[in-house]
């Protein structure tokens, strides 16, 4: 399937992630957007204006329209002539960000297959399939590179995960992965199963493009099962103080189920491990970080 491999080339270092995860909407047409005078020159552009700034007057038999011409928000004089047509406005090669819903993620496959008019065949789709997925998941590390801290956008990561979800490549020659075999590990933390805590902080921290998976699983061998301090702690990608604070006091809340006197324990998990944040100040805004 070389010729699949040529055409990914359109994909290239600088195409924007969140171009990418864009989808195609209506046309919009906007009625009486542009004005003729009897001399049938283009007289008034009403587009980006509202119609009340033309008004409507009759003088012996003959329909006249005023336009008011401003300056610094004032009218200082006004303009009549006479309406000959009008003319509609078609605004076209609109696009909104995907939404995270089956539909429009078809939608962003479906376009770039036709981009490509690769024959439609299932062995053309199965191969475009992992070619596609390779090529979101280097736009992904692309992004995280050329835009570091506060110009990241963890939604955009998020959704572009969620659309190599939705590809359901086989990343192992057509056997699926088995989830229990992304990452093992022992919890020896606390009684949360396994795949949970490793689901959830994925969920929160990589897929949002907080932290790399390679660091998550280096963090999941550190606390939950040797229970051991890092010598060096772990960075977040963003400033977001608040958001991962929320991440950890939801675990214990929510996930962990608040087991009675183990707060300052699992304060720990984030006061010990990553930079910026504080045991002391933890343990007095740990609840306030979400309510």
């Amino acid at each position: 399937m070389d010729f699949l491999k040529e055409t990914m080339k359109a994909i290239d270092e600088s195409f924007e992630l969140e171009d990418f995860m864009k989808v195609p909407v209506p046309n919009v047409i906007k009625k009486d957007a542009f004005y003729f005078n009897d001399k049938n020159e283009g007289y008034l552009e009403t587009f980006y204006n509202t119609h009340d700034e033309i008004t409507k007057h009759e003088t012996n038999g003959k329909i006249y329209w005023t336009k008011n011409i401003r300056r610094n928000g004032k009218v200082i004089k006004k303009e009549k002539f006479i309406l000959h047509r009008t003319e509609d406005y078609v605004l076209t090669n609109r696009t909104r960000l995907a939404n995270d819903t089956a539909e429009d993620f078809q939608t962003i496959y479906e376009q770039e297959f036709e981009k490509r008019n690769s024959p439609n065949e299932p062995e053309v789709h199965k191969e475009f399939k992992k070619l596609i997925f390779d090529e979101v998941t280097r736009l992904i590390e692309a992004h995280k590179r050329k835009n570091e801290f506060k110009d990241q956008k963890p939604h955009i990561i998020s959704l572009a995960n969620s659309f190599l979800d939705f590809l359901n490549v086989d990343t192992r020659k057509g056997k699926p992965v088995p989830k229990e075999l992304e990452f093992q590990f022992t919890n020896n933390f606390d009684s949360v199963d396994e795949k949970k805590v490793y689901e959830y902080f994925k969920s929160k921290l990589v897929d949002k493009g907080l932290l790399s998976i390679e660091d998550l699983k280096d963090y999941l061998k550190l606390a939950f099962e040797d229970e051991k301090y890092p010598k060096e702690c772990f960075s977040l990608k963003y400033d977001y103080k608040k958001d991962a604070i929320g991440v950890f006091f939801d675990y214990y809340k929510d996930v962990a189920g608040k087991p009675y006197g183990k707060k300052e324990k699992y304060v720990k998990l984030l006061g010990e491990y990553f930079i910026g944040f504080n045991n002391g100040n933890l343990m007095t805004n740990w609840a306030k970080s979400k309510y």
